[in-house]
């Protein structure tokens, strides 16, 4: 059975992915969800029907999230996006990755016209003001390369930004935290994710982006820790700033 680039096969209970050429016999629990899913592929399963799922499938405790976080880790991060979380309901199996990305070709009808072209400018343009508005100004910043932070209904693409490689060191404990907690949430609406700390440690400034039915949709969040302690930031804090829904 083909899940994107992957190939589970059902009577081995194993999977494969052809991108890194690498095979997982799977355990019970996670093969039995993995099955249930297969069958009802396109159907959204509750999550009492995953857990009864994995009860069935060990004696041991454990969560039917867990199963599913080590089934998204093998497939990748294309592929982790066919397993999506349904807000209030489930989890669903999609037949094909769902596009996170956009490109001028991505427009409807693959028309780009010159007002379609400069409305995509602008709103570069803007994202840049503020940025330059919101990080903390510097003579020179560096943009790390785009990482994915796998999440519970896909991942999230995001950028680091720093003035130096020895303030993003510096900053690893404190951020490593962060996205812990962003990746526990049940379910996240922004495509990427750009973010810093201030020289003094104390300020984490966060940017998101994603596109929705309005167009260009960005958010701004300083998180502010006096004592240079970012443990407050947890999950309900995270929906209080709407960064997780």
């Amino acid at each position: 059975m083909q899940i994107g680039s992957c190939w589970f096969d059902i009577a081995k209970a194993e999977l494969v992915n052809h991108e890194n050429d690498t095979s997982w016999q799977m355990p019970e629990a996670d093969f039995q969800v993995l099955k249930l899913m297969v069958k009802h592929r396109g159907q959204v399963l509750s999550k009492q029907q995953l857990q009864d799922c994995v009860n069935q499938g060990t004696t041991a405790s454990a969560s039917f999230e867990e199963t599913l976080y080590r089934i998204r880790l093998f497939v990748g991060n294309t592929n982790a996006t066919l397993f999506e979380a349904i807000d209030n309901q489930g989890y669903v199996l999609h037949q094909k990755v769902k596009r996170t990305s956009r490109s001028f070709m991505d427009l409807p009808g693959n028309d780009v016209t010159y007002k379609n072209t400069m409305l995509i400018i602008s709103q570069v343009l803007l994202l840049f003001i503020l940025l330059y508005a919101f990080f903390e100004p510097t003579k020179n910043l560096f943009f790390f390369k785009e990482q994915s932070l796998i999440t519970q209904n896909g991942s999230l693409g995001y950028y680091s930004v720093f003035s130096s490689d020895e303030v993003a060191q510096d900053a690893n404990p404190n951020v490593n935290h962060f996205l812990a907690e962003l990746q526990g949430c049940d379910h996240l609406d922004w495509e990427k994710m750009f973010y810093s700390l201030s020289k003094d440690e104390r300020v984490l400034n966060i940017a998101l982006k994603r596109y929705d039915q309005q167009g260009l949709a960005i958010k701004n969040v300083k998180a502010i820790a006096p004592e240079n302690d970012f443990k407050f930031i947890d999950q309900p804090w995270l929906k209080s700033m709407e960064i997780c829904i």
